[in-house]
């Protein structure tokens, strides 16, 4: 190691932990150990340089209230314990501040990290972040909601467009035929491809189905659950025909609350994204009508398994979404 650590002008404890992978080291600095020890014709025992299976994946998810999110950020803490007997190194970072500055932040500090699966924004500077990674040979792989013309390895999650076309086909048949009136949609950012594709599916739908029904777009709420509450209060107050809302992203608590103080739970149809602690109960309170989930633990799970073959350079299985699954009060497990 003494004789390595000369050549390649580093100490002997960083040539120890490239040949054993005992922590985490530069990549340049792995490299120039590599290539002083092939020079002086020693058997690489490092996982990395001898094609083994040691790999670091890091996980992005935007920090917050998002009750979904906590459940896809429990499952893959849980899929990530069980395989570090397999040599895989898993890291979670909740991103605070969700961002298209914070998402690429935490794309460039990717020392050490061998692929991505990120929840991620339909930004152009996310998009080169992405193209950066893939020329260093860092797989990125889009969780939840996807990214258009990039260089991601693969994208895991629901077909957003599809649930969105389900979400309004549950309203009209909810309305049973009601030809006029409005309803409310609730988004969290048009920056998440997957929020942008679930109300173009839902506005087709409902052209479709029910033309005469207006719709009546909140702000942007950014999932929060007091921002949600006060667009819904604004919302009652200024539609006395409001007579549907379909939220496609988080907040439902607040909408929820909006609704409740106003005395309008029982009258207004909601039908929202994903089964939660909060959301089965206020499925069971009748507030919310129906609900269009996605399973993060299959999701996570999928996550790996394409991390797994990315870092392989082993060939994808044929791409198929996430099944969606539709929750009413009686079929709620």
């Amino acid at each position: 190691m003494k004789d390595i650590a000369r050549a390649a002008g580093v100490s002997v404890s960083t040539v120890d932990r490239v040949l054993n992978g005992r922590g985490k080291v530069r990549d340049k600095t792995r490299e120039k150990i590599e290539l002083a020890a092939r020079k002086l014709g020693f058997a690489m025992s490092s996982p990395q340089a001898a094609g083994g299976t040691k790999r670091h994946f890091r996980f992005l998810v935007p920090g917050g209230t998002n009750s979904f999110l906590s459940m896809l950020s429990k499952a893959i803490e849980q899929r990530g314990r069980a395989l570090e007997a397999e040599g895989i190194e898993t890291s979670l970072v909740r991103v605070e501040n969700f961002d298209v500055a914070s998402l690429c932040h935490e794309f460039q500090h990717c020392e050490g990290v061998t692929g991505f699966a990120a929840i991620v924004l339909d930004h152009p500077l996310v998009r080169e972040a992405i193209r950066e990674l893939s020329t260093r040979n860092i797989p990125v792989v889009s969780l939840v909601s996807d990214i258009a013309n990039s260089d991601r390895a693969a994208y895991v999650g629901v077909d957003n467009r599809a649930a969105g076309r389900l979400a309004g086909h549950l309203m009209c048949l909810h309305l049973n035929g009601r030809e006029k009136g409005k309803v409310a949609l609730f988004r969290g950012s048009p920056s998440y491809r997957g929020h942008e594709e679930r109300e173009n599916g839902f506005r087709a739908k409902l052209a479709e189905m029910a033309p005469g029904l207006g719709i009546v777009l909140a702000p942007d709420t950014h999932d929060g659950i007091s921002a949600s509450h006060q667009a819904m209060t604004d919302l009652l107050s200024a539609h006395d025909d409001l007579c549907g809302i379909y939220n496609v992203a988080g907040g439902n608590r607040g909408i929820a609350a909006g609704l409740e103080e106003a005395k309008r739970a029982q009258e207004v149809t909601f039908i929202a994204h994903e089964l939660s602690v909060f959301s089965r109960n206020l499925m069971l309170a009748g507030v919310i009508d129906a609900l269009i989930a996605q399973d993060p633990v299959k999701e996570a799970d999928t996550a790996f398994r394409m991390l797994d073959l990315a870092t392989k350079g082993e060939p994808f299985p044929p791409a198929s979404p996430v099944p969606l699954q539709i929750y009413f009060g009686e079929n709620l497990p």
